[in-house]
């Protein structure tokens, strides 16, 4: 009964490990809602967090503002997914007189 009853030795070990997992999960949720309070003070209290969340979610400007957007890829990236306006397809340096492509 000690080892495989109702109430036995794994039943405490694995409600154990529930009550471990929970805790780390009740952590994690309490770093949420703490970040998440802090955002809503700030748009409650604040105009520069309204006008953060204006500018990246919505993509509004200012009057008289120029708009320049960047882009993220990288170098290699940008070459391989190159493709020329005129009809050229540049996605990789190859020369086409190479022998790979023959």
């Amino acid at each position: 009964m000690y080892w495989f009853g109702e109430g036995g030795y794994f039943d405490h070990q694995h409600l154990m490990q529930q009550i471990q997992d929970q805790a780390e999960t009740n952590q994690d949720l309490k770093e949420r809602n703490r970040i998440l309070g802090a955002e809503v003070y700030d748009l409650k209290n604040g105009a520069e967090a309204v006008e953060e969340h204006a500018r990246l979610d919505l993509g509004l400007i200012k009057p008289h503002e120029t708009f320049v957007q960047m882009s993220t890829l990288t170098t290699p990236q940008y070459q391989e997914t190159y493709v020329d306006p005129l009809g050229g397809d540049k996605r990789n340096n190859e020369d086409e007189d190479s022998p790979d492509f023959h």
